[in-house]
């Protein structure tokens, strides 16, 4: 007898090993099922990958205890924290939180409270002299109920109680207010301070009951460890399993969802869902992480999440299911589907044959099965409900066993089928990889190609529209069949790629186009409308269209599946339950109850589209972290920083679990920022933030959906310094307007004296250069010309005289010739340094006379012109303008290429007014201008300066190509 206890145990683990074979074998329906999980771990920054509690507190964040340590999450990114941080033990068994909005950690050595960032614990200095703290239920009042290894003990504001001795694993509460306690082989019910224990005799197993909850019709489920599920039905628990195998199981989570279902997650059997008297078992088959399941929760989107032994997962609406060959499919290259008799679905793959789909099982027929290749290309289900199969050895026609193939030897122009299509003749097209199309009608074949008018013989899809019109894609573009003759539609005509891979007939008549490469193009009242990835589209390799039955369009890509409302897309992906990203040509179906159906390069996809709709509901958003140079400021309303504080950055987050990287933000500093400003990023920095009264606000939005309201926002200051105080700016302010009065007015009288005494000296060194120049001018012109000329003529006679000797006669000439040449030259210098002319006969002749030499050895055209000019000015207005127009023409001739120039002065009512233009290149006149005068050429400064002394004005118009414009204006004295 001794040995008894020893042989049961034993027998027990033998039967649990067999319920779990069990379990695979009854629940064959679960496993045709490939559920979207999506599994986090530490690859995605999780703390550890045993997690034993899962929790979402009233933030949104979710929070994961782990066997080392716990991780908060935020749809992005984990938050990590264990010992390090102040947590009193990283096994965190589980988690909850208060009334004030603190999260309860309970741990293998004692539980945490979590505040504001900081931890303070419960320990055995705080009344908690057990360890392992299992379950923690707090109160409005705030007091907290501990299940512990030693009892259940209650804090209260002062004190601390043991009410019940014995180890307690889970605590409940019922609607009505009753709370329940898990323990060894019995329940406690708590009502007030009266308490009811169900043991052995209400059915209550001698196992551990480690898990509790309440479901919407008030029924109380117990998770056992051991012994299963059960049932609370009046005054007893009747076990929930009916086979040995579910009654076995080692429960340690119950969770009910918000379609009234009970979850279980057990220790060895995946999870199971429990929902009006049926249940469903999932486990690694259908892509759960672990088998081991210690907690699970449902989010306030509706997604499930489960701790396991291999991470957390998360599972979200069953409006996406997979399947794959790990169930059934023949292979996992989708290429074409269609809905066979009695609402099985028929998929043909590439190089697998064909599989259909019924009652949750799947048969395949290939080419033992009397096909004629394996790979399936098209798939046709006719009025008659015969199936009809494209492959890449011509069309086979499924009836009963019978499989009949029409290839080549039937009239038909190649044997790779790619489309098929049964019009409502009931005629069957098919579209052919190089042989064009091929209509079966009956018994008899007709066929089109290039040579009937087609602009492709390679017929990818085929679709009828309601006036009967048979439209075409091909790869030379679209093509539209009335009957009698072709019409064709290529890029020229406004499709976005002539390479179509399928087409879909939207029921408002549209025709739309699934290019290679150029998106979607929509054909509608004789014109292309395209909608490329810059409206939204995931990809432009498009592999088909497909419309649901409230219109929208779904449209597979190489990068997911994207739908289209009419305004937007939002796309799906592997992120959300795709078993691939990348679509196949062509293989898209809505069933008789509005399901599609997607085949992709790693199996087939079907969504509900009716689930899929974009959650509208704004997501909460908060401002996670304010960083000032790189240091960490309290996140409080009033936060005071000083004038050194101004380079800032904001951190937040807004909490969607389902799609967190579909978030857009709209965000503003208030005092920075004239304007809402929208963004995906989560963290912006702002730079040099003056002093002053700030406000960051931040909301979010789904994309389709609203921006939130309530809006996260922090307000703080900048204190200015001490300086910029409005006392000290103040007097600072008085003092500075006398200091600046007395300062200015001396300045004004030394800049008025210096500007006086450089004009001054600026005239008298022009004066002097001008009375240089004329010295020089006229010793030039009256010594070294005259001794020149008398050279000149000296040679001459000498030259006459040797006419016997003719080599003396020709060096002669040379030398005269010489002398001539250097004579012309002094002249010519003499009168650049001092033009004569202008002393004798004013300005007028002198700048005609320069006009003539300028005209004479250059070749530009120069033209001169005078109205109004006196006959005799001042000496310094005559030599003054004179230069003025010597430096102008000077730059025209040498830099300008221009063909034609011209020179005009006239007499206004305040003095005179030249203006010197070329029709030449022209230069950027306004950025030359622009730079310090020290950067200008000599010929300007010199302009600038001659108009300055004058008294006058100057303007320089040009633009590159359009010539150059000098106007000076120089006013006369009385």
């Amino acid at each position: 007898m001794r040995h008894l206890p020893k042989i049961l145990r034993k027998f027990r683990a033998e039967i649990r090993l067999l319920a779990g074979f069990a379990c695979c074998l009854l629940l064959t329906e679960a496993r045709a099922q490939v559920l979207p999980f999506h599994t986090y771990s530490v690859n995605d920054g999780l703390l550890q990958s045993t997690v034993y509690s899962v929790f979402q507190d009233s933030k949104g964040f979710l929070w994961v205890g782990t066997q080392d340590g716990v991780s908060r999450f935020d749809g992005y990114t984990f938050t990590n924290f264990t010992t390090e941080e102040g947590l009193i033990n990283n096994r965190v068994l589980c988690i909850a939180e208060d009334a004030a909005g603190a999260i309860l950690l309970g741990t293998a050595g004692g539980a945490s409270r979590f505040l504001n960032g900081r931890f303070e614990s419960f320990g055995s200095g705080q009344g908690l002299p057990e360890g392992i703290v299992y379950s923690i239920l707090p109160d409005q009042d705030g007091s907290l109920l501990m299940g512990t290894q030693k009892g259940l003990l209650l804090f209260d504001s002062d004190s601390v109680r043991r009410l019940v001795e014995g180890e307690v694993f889970s605590i409940y509460r019922l609607k009505s207010g009753a709370i329940w306690l898990g323990m060894k082989d019995k329940a406690v019910e708590l009502r007030g301070t009266v308490s009811r224990t169900y043991g052995a005799e209400s059915g209550v197993p001698a196992s551990a009951v480690k898990c509790l909850v309440e479901n919407k019709d008030g029924v109380l489920f117990m998770g056992t460890e051991g012994d299963g599920v059960f049932r609370k039905e009046g005054e007893k628990f009747i076990p929930v399993g009916s086979t040995v195998a579910e009654r076995s199981q080692e429960v340690y989570a119950l969770t009910l969802d918000d379609g009234g279902g009970v979850w279980a997650g057990t220790y060895g059997a995946g999870v199971v869902r429990y929902a009006e008297g049926t249940h469903s078992q999932y486990s690694l088959e259908n892509g759960l992480p672990s088998k081991v399941v210690r907690s699970i929760v449902q989010d306030r989107e509706g997604n499930m999440w489960f701790g396991t032994y291999a991470g957390v997962a998360r599972l979200g609406s069953d409006n996406i299911q997979a399947y794959t060959t790990a169930i059934g499919l023949s292979n996992n290259i989708v290429m074409a589907i269609a809905e066979g008799p009695e609402g099985s679905i028929w998929f043909g793959t590439y190089g697998g044959g064909a599989s259909r789909l019924s009652h949750g099982e799947f048969q395949t027929f290939d080419t033992s099965s009397g096909l004629p290749h394996n790979t399936i290309r098209a798939v046709l289900r006719d009025r008659q409900g015969t199936i009809w199969l494209g492959t890449h050895k011509g069309a086979a026609r499924l009836s009963g066993r019978t499989v009949r193939v029409f290839d080549k030897r039937h009239g038909l122009p190649g044997d790779v089928i790619l489309s098929l299509l049964e019009d409502k003749r009931g005629r069957i097209w098919m579209g052919t990889f190089d042989g064009g199309v091929c209509i079966l009608d009956g018994n008899k074949t007709h066929v089109y190609d290039t040579r009937h008018g087609l602009p492709s013989n390679r017929v990818r899809s085929i679709e009828e529209d309601a006036e009967g019109n048979i439209w075409l894609g091909t790869d030379g573009g679209l093509s539209k069949f009335d009957g009698r003759e072709f019409s064709h539609f290529t890029t020229k005509d406004g499709l976005a790629n002539n390479t179509i891979r399928a087409i879909a007939v939207h029921t408002d008549g549209s025709i739309w186009c699934a290019t290679d490469g150029g998106g979607i193009s929509v054909y509608r009242n004789g014109s292309f409308t395209n909608y490329t990835t810059k409206e939204g589209l995931a990809n432009n390799v498009c592999f088909f269209a497909l419309e649901d039955s409230r219109g929208n369009m779904w449209i597979g890509t190489n990068k997911g599946i994207s739908r289209f409302d009419g305004s937007s897309f939002k796309t799906y992906s592997v992120k959300d339950g795709l078993v691939s990203n990348e679509m196949n040509s062509g293989a898209a179906l809505r069933d008789r109850s509005g399901h599609l159906w997607f085949g992709s390069s790693h199996g087939a996809i079907r969504i509900d589209p009716k689930d899929s709709e974009v959650q509208k509901t704004p997501p909460p958003t908060y401002i996670t972290r304010l960083r000032v140079f790189d240091n960490d400021e309290p996140l409080q309303d009033g936060l005071q920083l000083s004038y050194k504080q101004n380079l800032l950055e904001f951190d937040f987050v807004a909490i969607h679990l389902t799609a967190p990287h579909t978030l857009e933000y709209h965000y503003m500093l208030e005092g920075i920022d004239d304007e809402w400003r929208t963004t995906t990023q989560r963290s912006i920095p702002y730079g040099s933030v003056p002093p002053g009264e700030y406000r960051f606000a931040v909301t979010a939005r789904i994309p389709g959906g609203e921006w939130n309201p309530r809006m996260a926002t922090l307000a703080f200051t900048i204190s200015p310094p001490f300086w910029g105080t409005w006392w000290f700016r103040l007097t600072a302010a008085v003092l500075a307007v006398l200091v600046v009065g007395i300062v200015l007015r001396k300045r004004s009288q030394s800049v008025r004296i210096e500007q006086e005494r450089r004009q001054e000296f600026s005239r008298r060194l022009i004066e002097s250069q001008e009375a240089e120049r004329k010295r020089i001018a006229s010793g030039l012109h009256d010594s070294l010309g005259q001794n020149l000329l008398v050279l000149k003529n000296m040679l001459q006679q000498t030259t006459e005289s040797q006419t016997q000797n003719p080599h003396v006669h020709e060096e002669l000439s040379q030398l005269s010739e010489l002398a001539q040449q250097s004579l012309d030259e002094v002249r010519e210098i003499s009168f650049d340094l001092h033009p004569h002319v202008l002393d004798r006969l004013g300005l007028r002749r002198a700048i005609e006379t320069m006009v003539e030499k300028m005209t004479s050895g250059f070749p530009t055209t120069i033209s001169a012109s005078f109205d109004g000019l006196p006959d005799r000015l001042d000496h310094q207005y005559e030599i003054g303008m004179y230069r003025i127009v010597q430096e102008a023409l000077s730059n025209v001739v040498k830099h300008s290429a221009s063909k034609n120039a011209s020179v005009r002065i006239q007499k206004t009512a305040t003095g005179l007014e030249l203006q010197v233009s070329d029709d030449g290149t022209g230069f950027d006149a306004e950025t030359f201008l622009s730079r310090p005068p020290e950067q200008w050429s000599l010929g300007l400064v010199n302009i600038a300066e001659r108009v300055r002394l004058l008294g006058g004005t100057y303007a320089l118009e040009s633009k590159p190509g359009a010539g150059t414009v000098l106007t000076v204006q120089i006013p006369l004295g009385n």
